[in-house]
């Protein structure tokens, strides 16, 4: 087990290994560092845009198995060797690792994963911006509440159509309880409307949740057929309306108005 004090001091340019710098749109999200611990996902969410991506192409598996979450290798050695190179290149800058783009970080196998991350993030003073559908337990709130900075972000697109959408997710209702955890412990918290799938459903969305979120993203659909049927100028403008009455933070991802 590495410490701060123990940690290899990186070379000049050194390039990090799992953790990593996200470039264009995903970066609105990340704000400067990710981190995917593997590919795979049991919620099978029919926007998904991973299983059409090159890391999950290599594999050559059927889509039916992308429900399976498939870690890196040796994922736990390699973090933590990187979150101690990245407390060193922090100096005494704040630095956060978002997770994930490719998986849930707090669903089925990744779950014990995450949590493990999240000790030698504390160790190594990292905080972190999560996004996840998976219902968090009361220790992972208290994991999360240890770091110096933790934003608990929860993705709702349709109160309505949700079981269609997001076949094997939990229920929109039960990752807003994340938010009412996460808000009662102090973190602070946000809600991803990405895609947005109708103005209706974008309202609701931002309805529901708005009590215990701190900010919104807001994105349009994007690698589907119904992509382009969608009048995402006039969702944005509705829901703006609703979140400047209501004094909450947002932002519109690019290409989305």
């Amino acid at each position: 087990m590495l410490t701060p004090h123990e940690a290899p001091a990186p070379r000049k340019k050194e390039r990090l290994d799992v953790i990593y710098k996200p470039e264009g749109k995903a970066d609105e999200y990340a704000q400067g560092w990710a981190c995917n611990l593997g590919i795979g996902c049991p919620h099978m969410c029919r926007y998904c845009y991973v299983p059409g991506t090159t890391p999950w192409r290599r594999l050559k598996k059927p889509l039916d198995e992308f429900r399976h979450f498939r870690p890196k290798d040796n994922i736990i050695p390699r973090f933590e060797r990187d979150c101690s190179r990245l407390f060193l290149l922090a100096g005494e800058k704040p630095v956060s690792i978002f997770f994930s783009f490719t998986h849930d970080p707090f669903c089925g196998a990744c779950a014990p994963l995450m949590r493990e991350c999240l000790r030698i993030m504390h160790r190594f003073h990292i905080g972190a911006i999560i996004l996840t559908k998976a219902v968090l337990t009361p220790g992972d709130i208290e994991l999360l509440a240890r770091l110096p900075s933790a934003d608990v972000g929860i993705t709702l697109t349709t109160t309505e159509s949700w079981m269609h959408w997001e076949p094997r997710a939990p229920s929109p209702w039960d990752r807003v309880t994340n938010l009412q955890k996460a808000k009662g412990s102090g973190l602070s918290t946000w809600v991803s409307c990405e895609p947005i799938l109708g103005v209706d459903e974008l309202r609701e969305s931002i309805r529901i949740s708005s009590p215990w979120a701190d900010r919104y993203a807001l994105g349009r659909l994007n690698h589907h057929p119904d992509a382009d049927r969608i009048n995402y100028r006039l969702a944005i403008s509705k829901a703006v309306e609703v979140l400047e009455r209501a004094g909450k933070l947002y932002t519109i991802k690019e290409g989305s108005r």
